[in-house]
């Protein structure tokens, strides 16, 4: 961003270096309001405001002087209207703004170091975020300046530290950031958040490490409890106020997602005693460093034995469990090195008691166990089973051997008695009385959904099976999944245990199976030889705490009932921000699992709403993409299975997998190839599925003889053809290769047949042409113009067949065929070099435009056809002299640019070289076009370049030429022209202002950087003068820009970016660390490569956590056999990876000796890029008999 004069001054200079260097940090505190103190012209706070980390910014000094006006005149584009100036001293205007109930940063650069202390101590006290530049040090005392001696420090780097101590000692996180020093030595910043005080692990004891680390899996950090309150895991006891905060707190923070406080809440209250049936006991006295409280429950030593202290009372506790604790404090004194004990109870009286010892120390033996359980058991007497256990560091051994669970038995009503199996260590329910209710209220809740009509469910995250147990009865079939193999194991004992044989529980993550089935709404289980085709009509999740990832959301808000389980409100409320888009909220309960504590845990059910209108979610992001999913889901959607021989499968393959994909793009269904098992899955719409199969027995039956075409063949997408015999093999071509070229052009499935009883016409073949309409049509006209330039006159027998075929067919009903005759001399013009001029014509009017013999036939809408003939009556009035568009203002396909003369050359090019080039870049027509009398550019004058076609293309030829104009006379277009980004959603183009110094680095050589943008992020981008031209829609746009970010970032140093889950563009993927230089390749070459090959931008960035990792960003993202998109990139990276690896082994087979040898090879492999693609991207003969070859392969 410029600054207001061309030269930066000393002030502006030191605001953008504390700017750079504060704001990564200053995102995370995300200030809804910036106070720039002593700020001056205010540069520093409109910085914040330009670049949007806050909404607000607050100058105070004590005079505003006319530099701040002028920059805010300067920038007034860039920054909102909502700053202001300060002029009252600083004692009164900083304490007044600090009380706003807004989140806020203070910043400061170059206060002096008494002015730095009195707004560091303001911010302290009104617990506010700083960022302070301290300046001109001041010793009275001299004590610093001794100590900066003896340390052989500066004296303002001591000051600097001092102040530090200062403030970690006042519970303030603070941090130290500094920027270049030649542009001030001052370049120290102190960044400070009061009340996060800097924690570390390694300075807390082993007991209080390990109840924390329990506490961060069962309830919310501290951290977060301090911010939000409500979650907080610090149990108190406040009688019967504590319910009614906590549904205020709920209501609160439901309200901005439901519009309006929910009314309808439902509460489910706990028992204030005897409710908790887990807890951790710590063993020690309590130390400094264990933080505020040491636990809920410490043992500590005593002169005999083990005293026990609480900071709540006992009878929260389950009566066995609370029973053990006076037990334990008489018989662990014992035992060295033990750090804490877990315990877990049941109301069924079964207990586990579990001894956690530290580093260094040594289990008990199982005598020693067996002897504390007798112990134990002499003391509980109500305890109907014991279970000891003892670990340390990963090894565990317990009493009885093998045991280290509990069995949970419950009455549900309306259910019954449930009987549990819960693992230790494992998620399980820790109260038992809101496991019923919630038991309960879920089954009340899927009885009014299914009511008698059968429904399969399916439950994500299931743990050990609490809710499948009792709704099974309610479903038909039961399909749970849970990424732990324990508790899978306990789900699956559960389920035998309960007698249910409806239930069937798979181990898998769930983000992974969402991928693969959940989108699908449906799945079939093989059980024996009997095949269940689930179809779920409802869905249960229970989440962890952090709530449904991005990919669960997406595929599990395509469900029509969603039942969620939620242990996090916050979760629960951003997680229902994207549900409530396509679903309505119907019933919510509050589980109060912890009476005596603020923690409180939700459930709620939803209900699609199919009546949303789709442009409230428009380029919303995922619940944009979950409404484009419901689209292409219809009702009848479905799964069948066929099922094939060894053989038909390399068939249905085909090369490289080609054949597959071709007839799902035909037929618009999802088809999977199970290899191993030798079945064919195909998924979509019973006419979708019916058409895939259809297409599919059309190509396994070519395997061994011809194809016998019947009445049930034709769904409305079948055209048939007579070839006659002698042109037969022209129209194949050499192995078939003719009509695969016409089935890529056109999207088709083509193969001679024979139809009916299979008599055939010894004069005639019939070919068999699948596809929509276009598609048929162009393939069909193609076919013909190949038969006619062997057989002349064959189109005038069938003309009227083939022209008024499918006519009104489409979804306009405005389809057919016009048709125009040629002579010789006017038909190579029309048709051109190597067909080019014909195919322009067809991109850019949209027509099917081909030539069978002298006539030319156009295939399309009424518009498409009407277009066509306009061009080609524009083409052919070239030939007598001077073209004009009459009336081109209103036309919606063209658009003109305002050539100067002296560059009127320099576009036409050689021969109309550049101008042809452009139109096929572009799929548009291009022409020069002046009115009768007028002499255009031989005059002086500016001459008007017509472009003719779709939005898209005219925007990118039209970019094209004013790049080209402006190269040859700089600042025709760039002069007064400034950055503008639009809101709109549809088409659109944006400005960007790039700095002249990265302009070349943006291009890149040859322009391979700017294309390489411009392909992965689907938008077009070209560079006229400094400014970026980007041409989209909204989410194009807007990725365009993200992209041209990053690599400007790039010359700064490493790129970050925090997350990428939301996002549909990215993949990411890990390296080992041995691989990355091979991966990256010589200053970046490898990657560049696999970027040139793939159509997609990559780059080794940071996540939130400063690890480093490949992002391979791209709009599309490719398929398993494609050779563009994320896809493929991440195949080539794979490849590499494995590739390195085998080396790696291979070195270290040979020897030390061996391995110095690899160097130079090493070099000569990477020039051979072709020797690392996939098979799929090699050469060799076509046909299909070719993938039988390639099957074999892979099951070697």
């Amino acid at each position: 961003m410029a600054g207001p004069t061309s030269r930066f001054t000393r002030t502006w200079q030191e605001a953008c270096a504390f700017y750079d260097c504060v704001r990564k940090d200053a995102r995370k505190v995300q200030p809804e309001l910036v106070i720039d103190v002593c700020g001056g012209h205010g540069a520093l706070g409109m910085l914040f405001l330009a670049h949007g980390l806050a909404k607000e910014a607050l100058v105070i000094d004590r005079s505003e002087p006319a530099s701040h006006k002028q920059l805010r005149q300067a920038w007034d584009e860039f920054l909102p209207k909502s700053i202001a100036y300060d002029q009252r001293p600083l004692q009164e205007a900083l304490p007044c703004a600090v009380q706003e109930k807004k989140r806020l940063l203070v910043v400061a650069c170059h206060a002096c170091q008494h002015l730095a202390r009195q707004i560091i101590d303001c911010c302290l006290g009104a617990q506010v975020a700083f960022a302070v530049c301290p300046c001109c040090p001041k010793d009275h005392g001299g004590s610093i300046q001794a100590a900066a001696k003896a340390l052989n420090v500066d004296f303002p780097t001591a000051m600097v530290l001092a102040e530090l101590g200062r403030l970690s000692g006042l519970g303030c996180a603070v941090h130290l950031r500094t920027f270049d020093a030649e542009i001030s030595p001052q370049n120290r910043v102190l960044l400070g958040r009061p009340g996060l005080a800097l924690e570390r692990e390694g300075e807390r004891s082993a007991e209080e490490r390990l109840r924390r680390a329990y506490d961060r899996a069962h309830h919310p950090s501290s951290s977060e409890g301090r911010a939000a309150g409500l979650w907080s895991n610090q149990e108190v006891v406040e009688g019967e106020q504590e319910l009614a905060k906590k549904i205020a707190a709920v209501q609160a923070l439901l309200t901005p997602v439901t519009g309006a406080a929910w009314e309808q809440l439902e509460i489910r209250e706990s028992p204030r005693v005897h409710y908790r049936a887990r807890t951790v006991v710590a063993v020690g006295a309590h130390t400094p460093t264990d933080g505020e409280s040491g636990g809920l429950f410490r043992l500590v030593p005593k002169e005999k034995g083990f005293q026990i202290q609480s900071t709540i009372s006992t009878e929260t506790l389950l009566p066995e469990v609370a029973a053990a604790l006076p037990v334990l404090a008489d018989i662990l004194p014992q035992y060295e090195g033990l750090r804490c004990v877990k315990l877990h109870g049941t109301v069924s009286a079964q207990l586990l008691v579990c001894l956690v010892f530290g580093p260094g120390a040594e289990l008990p033996s199982d005598a020693a166990l067996e002897d504390l359980r007798a112990g134990l058991l002499g003391g509980l007497v109500a305890v109907r089973e014991l279970v000891v256990l003892a670990s340390a560091k990963g090894l565990q051994r317990g009493v009885p051997p093998g045991r280290d669970f509990v069995d949970e038995v419950l009455d549900i009503p309306g259910r019954g008695s449930v009987r549990y199996r819960q693992p230790f260590g494992q998620f399980s329910n820790p109260n038992p009385h809101i496991a019923i209710a919630t038991a309960e209220w879920l089954g009340d809740v899927v009885q009014s959904i299914t009511g008698d009509t059968p429904m399969d469910l399916l439950e994500l995250y299931c743990g050990c099976g609490s809710h499948t147990l009792c709704l099974a009865r309610c479903f038909r079939h039961v399909l749970a999944v849970e990424i732990s193999r324990r508790l899978v194991e306990a789900a699956q004992y559960n389920v035998t245990q309960n007698g249910l044989d409806n239930v069937t529980v798979l181990r898998a993550p769930s983000e992974d199976f969402c991928r693969r089935v959940l989108r699908k709404k449906s799945y079939e289980l093989r059980e024996g030889e009997v095949k269940v085709q689930l179809n779920f009509g409802c869905t249960v999740v229970d989440p962890p705490r952090a709530g449904l990832d991005s990919v669960t959301l997406e595929a599990v808000a395509g469900y029509d009932h969603i039942l969620y389980v939620s242990c996090n409100p916050k979760a629960l409320s951003s997680n229902l921000e994207v549900l409530l888009k396509t679903h309505e909220l119907c019933r919510m309960v509050l589980l109060d699992h912890f009476p005596c504590s603020a923690h409180v845990e939700m459930a709620a059910v939803t209900t699609s709403t199919f009546e949303k209108e789709s442009s409230r979610i428009a380029g919303c992001g995922a619940a944009a993409r979950i409404e484009a999913a419901r689209e292409k889901r219809p009702e009848d959607y479905g799964v069948d299975t066929l099922k094939i021989t060894d053989d038909d499968a390399a068939f249905i393959l085909g090369k490289g997998g080609k054949t597959k994909e071709k007839i799902a793009r035909v037929s618009q269904a999802e088809i999977e190839l199970f290899e191993r098992d030798l079945i064919l899955e195909i998924r979509g719409s019973k006419v979708q599925r019916r058409r895939a199969k259809k297409y599919c027995e059309g190509v396994m039956a070519q395997r061994t003889g011809p194809v016998n075409i019947t009445e049930e063949y034709n769904d409305d997408d079948l055209t048939m053809l007579m070839v006659p015999q002698e042109t037969v093999g022209f129209v194949t071509g050499r192995a078939g290769n003719f009509l695969r070229t016409i089935e890529e052009e056109w999207g088709t499935l083509m193969f001679f047949c024979e139809v009916g009883s299979g008599r055939r016409d010894k004069d005639y073949e019939k070919l068999a042409i699948f596809g929509d309409i276009r598609g048929r049509r162009g393939a069909e006209l193609k076919v013909l113009s190949a038969i006619e330039t062997k057989t002349p006159g064959y189109l005038s027998k069938i003309k009227n067949e083939v022209i008024d075929r499918d006519k009104g067919k489409d979804p306009e009903g405005t389809w057919s065929t016009d048709t125009m005759t040629f002579q010789d001399d006017e038909l190579s013009y029309a048709l051109g070099k190597q067909g080019g001029t014909r195919k322009k014509l067809e991109r850019a009017s949209g027509c099917i435009v081909q030539y069978v013999g002298h006539t030319a036939l156009f295939s399309g809408t009424r518009t498409e056809r009407r277009r066509a003939k306009d061009y080609m009556k524009w083409l052919f009035a070239q030939l007598e002299g001077p073209v004009y568009v009459d009336g081109w203002e209103d036309r919606d396909d063209c658009c003109v640019v305002h050539v100067p003369s002296d560059c009127i050359g320099y576009i036409t090019g050689s021969r109309r070289a550049t101008l042809g080039r452009m139109e096929e870049e572009w799929g548009t027509l291009m022409f020069f076009m002046t009115k009768d009398g007028e002499k255009g550019g031989r005059s002086g004058q500016a001459e008007k370049l017509i472009i003719c076609g779709h939005e898209r293309g005219r925007r990118g030829a039209e970019l094209k030429c004013m790049n080209e104009i402006e190269k040859k006379a700089p600042g025709h277009f760039s002069r007064g022209l400034r950055e503008k980004f639009s809101d709109s959603r549809n088409f659109d183009t944006d400005r960007m202002a790039i700095k002249e110094d990265e302009l070349s680095y943006v291009i890149g050589k040859e322009a391979a950087t700017q294309k390489k943008i411009e392909k992965a992020a689907g938008c077009i981008l070209q560079f006229v003068g400094r400014y970026a031209f980007m041409a989209g829609i909204l989410k194009e746009r807007r990725r365009c820009k993200e992209y041209i970010g990053w690599l400007l970032q790039q010359l700064k140093g490493a790129v970050t970016i925090p997350d990428v889950s939301d996002r549909d563009d990215c993949t990411e993927m890990h390296i080992p660390a041995n691989c990355k230089g091979w991966v990256t390749g010589n200053r970046g070459s490898e990657l560049r490569r696999m970027e040139h090959e793939t159509a997609t931008y990559m780059f080794m960035a940071l996540d939130g956590r400063g690890d480093e990792r490949l992002c391979i960003f791209c709009h599309e993202q490719g398929s398993k056999v494609s050779t563009t998109g994320r896809m493929a990139a991440e195949r080539l990276v794979n490849e590499l990876v494995q590739e390195k690896l085998r080396g790696d082994e291979d070195d270290r087979g040979r020897g030390r000796s061996d391995s110095r040898k690899r160097s130079p090879p090493r070099r000569d492999s990477r020039r051979r890029s072709p020797a690392r693609r996939s098979p799929s991207y090699r050469g060799g003969g076509g046909g299909r008999r070719d993938s039988r070859a390639r099957n074999d392969s892979r099951r070697r």
